[in-house]
């Protein structure tokens, strides 16, 4: 088997000039197998879909120390890749990135175990891919209005609550409503589908709040796809953190 990586340089291959004759393409900007009359089943009329399993790290050139997770990629690398990569992605300069904060989520990936193993498609927009990393990572992307660079932040328990902002009678003009859910309206069994790092199938986990199945008399299931995650226990994780999100009665306010 040829693997033609698709370089700008590539010639034709010679295999297939030999079958094929010299009109052929040299199939730059994509990556090839040809097969040299491979023998690709035995016994067996219907031959299985072929697949290949190929490994890309982003983000090499950035903060190396911390872009590969457990034989995955750094969820904040792609991201960064995506932003500032003038071959296929955003193509911005690397001035555009809040470099700190960035570092900072990367380091956090990296330390929780939090690798993606996702494809990116010519069916998805870079703003869809990177609002579905997010996704995965629960972290937001925004613009700093001081310096107008691309900042990232993860939504963790790192703060302390004695200094974020208290908001009552004595600084609000007016309270328009004030809306907490019941506990027939939340969430109490979170299914998390992912994908096995190097499986052609999805496969699944499912983690229960037993209290809140209790309290509302039976189960209330979400079923949330996450296609990055390639490993059981970070499904467990998402799941875990997904489920805490949704069983717990959050205040709307405006």
């Amino acid at each position: 088997v040829d693997i033609m990586m698709g370089e700008p340089t590539q010639l034709r291959n010679t295999y297939l000039q030999s079958i094929l004759g010299t009109a052929i393409p040299a199939f730059r900007g994509v990556v090839s197998f040809v097969l040299r009359k491979v023998y690709i089943c035995a016994m067996n009329a219907y031959p299985k879909a072929w697949a290949a399993k190929i490994k890309n790290i982003p983000g090499r050139s950035w903060y190396a120390s911390t872009c590969e997770i457990n034989n995955s990629a750094n969820p904040i690398h792609c991201i960064y890749e995506t932003i500032t990569n003038t071959d296929w992605a955003i193509g911005l300069p690397t001035a555009t990135i809040d470099d700190a904060a960035f570092r900072a989520a990367a380091l956090t990936c990296y330390n929780e175990g939090l690798g993606i193993s996702i494809l990116l498609s010519g069916q998805t927009t870079m703003e869809q891919f990177i609002y579905e990393i997010l996704k995965h990572v629960n972290g937001i992307l925004y613009t700093r209005p001081d310096t107008g660079q691309f900042s990232i932040k993860l939504l963790r328990n790192d703060y302390d609550v004695g200094t974020i902002p208290s908001y009552n009678e004595s600084n609000i003009s007016q309270l328009e409503y004030f809306e907490r859910p019941s506990y027939a309206e939340m969430v109490n069994e979170i299914v998390v589908s992912y994908r096995p790092q190097g499986a052609i199938n999805d496969d699944s986990v499912t983690v229960h709040d037993l209290a809140s199945i209790q309290a509302q008399g039976g189960i209330v299931s979400q079923t949330l796809s996450y296609p990055g995650i390639d490993t059981a226990s970070n499904a467990a994780k998402l799941a875990m953190r997904d489920l805490r999100q949704k069983s717990t009665p959050l205040a709307r306010v405006k």
